[in-house]
């Protein structure tokens, strides 16, 4: 029976500290670690025995992580509001937050620090500067990142001409833009930043190095968002085999790094290794960090989607729809995750020849996306929910409105990212294929060409394609039941 390594105790049961300890060396009881910290902090005061494992040197992660600072943040609560150990057990514990998916209550710890460094230190203090970038980071999670991106770019200036360039505090500012560029699609920008932050760590730490990690891993991430599959797929492999031996398959950032390489794989079309690792993947990211973990969510909606490119569509909609009602409940309706996975079932349902009900749920997302703070720039969310909307009209034989909708994403890319961006070049060749599709139109009864005449839709159900007002005519006897039925649907 297993034991917790510090009172020696079997009950209850002991849980692993997401460190980087193996097997029963890593078992303890939460609150055995936190008087165990509280002893250790005592005697050193500088706060480590709060974050770090003693026995393996690496930081505790999950709900270790959350007990721990939850337990620093009360034990420092009565030294001054700017006591640099109460300011780092904030900050300890809104990364926690972070981490486990409480954004709202991470964004309101980070801007109480803000405030407190700006009414004490003013606008132009590195204190105020490290505290915008974890309030930038907040926002990045809540998918707000216009504002993200000002505050950081602030928060960067600021850190640079007090610290330096190679400072710690101002390489992570740097790999949180890069971050946030990212998840804007500014891949250029982000890859440029990668690219100078890489140089700096491979010079000065070794290949095991925990932030090393972390940034390697988001780099082969942005190469494979920008479709350099044989690239990323070598960096996450090799990455993988490193993590695994040195901190264990089960750590978080182990299982981040081989999540994304099994997102590589379905994206190159090699199902076959990419299902039973994303099935293996799901139920450790279950059993660790619990169901509603975004990172267990993540892996459902991977899963789902990897499912759906094998032909599984019922379980790709059902896990699709779990994923779904979780984020509503978790995130809200109109956060950037609900709206991805909405967007993601949308996919499942036209691949199921579904049209009707996954226009009406794309039609909600493009909604939401328009309300929120992206409505100016095209989003790739956006643009992807665009784009699957010009399928789906185009499955409805609606194909003037889709290449009209091809020809609008292409020219918002184009001022978004450039001609030459990949999101513009995809959004291009989709809006080339749909006008093809346009011209190989046909009349649904004598099926003449749209080459060689007019075609006009039904000005009821905008579905079926007609030459004339006699075929029309002579197919409405037909045509009334699925026309009643469309027009319910939509």
């Amino acid at each position: 029976m297993s034991r917790c390594y510090v009172c020696l105790e079997s009950t209850p049961e002991p849980t692993q500290g997401g460190c980087a300890c193996r097997s029963d060396t890593g078992l303890a009881h939460a609150a055995c670690l936190v008087r165990m910290a509280a002893f250790l902090d005592r005697a050193s005061a500088h706060g480590r025995a709060w974050v770090r494992c003693g026995t393996c040197g690496h930081n505790y992660t999950g709900a270790t992580a959350m007990a721990l600072a939850e337990a620093w943040v009360s034990s420092v609560a009565m030294q001054d509001e700017l006591d640099p150990q109460r300011l780092e057990a904030a900050h300890t514990l809104a990364d926690s937050m972070l981490r486990c998916g409480r954004y709202e209550e991470a964004e309101r710890m980070c801007l109480s620090v803000l405030g407190l460094m700006e009414r004490e230190f003013g606008g132009d203090h590195p204190m105020t500067a490290l505290a915008q970038g974890s309030v930038a980071e907040c926002l990045k999670h809540r998918g707000r990142f216009v504002e993200a991106d000002t505050l950081v770019r602030v928060a960067l200036a600021t850190a640079t001409a007090h610290f330096g360039e190679h400072h710690t505090n101002t390489l992570a500012l740097r790999t949180c833009r890069a971050q946030i560029l990212m998840d804007q699609g500014k891949y250029g920008e982000a890859e440029a930043i990668y690219a100078g932050l890489l140089a700096i760590v491979r010079a000065t730490s070794t290949e095991e190095e925990p932030s090393r990690m972390r940034l390697e891993n988001n780099a082969a991430l942005l190469a494979l968002y920008m479709r350099e599959f044989d690239a990323a797929e070598r960096a996450l492999r090799r990455l993988a085999c490193i993590e695994r031996r040195v901190l264990g398959g089960d750590h978080p950032q182990t299982m981040c790094t081989e999540a994304n390489l099994a997102l590589c794989l379905t994206s190159t079309g090699k199902h076959a290794e990419a299902v039973p690792m994303e099935r293996g993947l799901l139920e450790r990211r279950r059993r660790i960090l619990g169901a509603e973990h975004p990172d267990t969510l993540a892996s459902m909606s991977n899963l789902a989607d990897s499912l759906q490119w094998c032909g599984e569509l019922d379980d790709a909609e059902r896990l699709h729809r779990a994923v779904l009602a979780t984020r509503r409940s978790v995130l809200g309706e109109g956060h950037c995750d609900t709206l991805a996975s909405a967007m993601l079932l949308a996919a499942t349902l036209t691949a199921q020849m579904r049209s009707a009900e996954a226009e009406a749920v794309l039609r909600t997302v493009i909604a939401m996306q328009d309300a929120g703070e992206e409505m100016a720039a095209m989003h790739p969310d956006k643009a992807a929910s665009h784009s699957l909307l010009a399928i789906v009209l185009c499955h409805q034989r609606r194909h003037a409105e889709a290449e009209a909708c091809m020809r609008r994403v292409v020219r918002r890319c184009e001022a978004a990212y450039g001609e030459s961006d990949a999101h513009t070049r995809e959004s291009r060749e989709l809006m080339r294929h749909i006008a093809a599709v346009t011209r190989r139109a046909e009349c649904v009864v004598c099926e003449r060409p749209a080459s060689r005449v007019t075609l006009s839709a039904c000005a009821r159900c905008a579905r079926s394609l007609y030459c004339s007002r006699e075929c029309q005519r002579s197919d409405w006897r037909a045509h009334r039941p699925v026309c009643r039925e469309n027009t319910t649907g939509s």
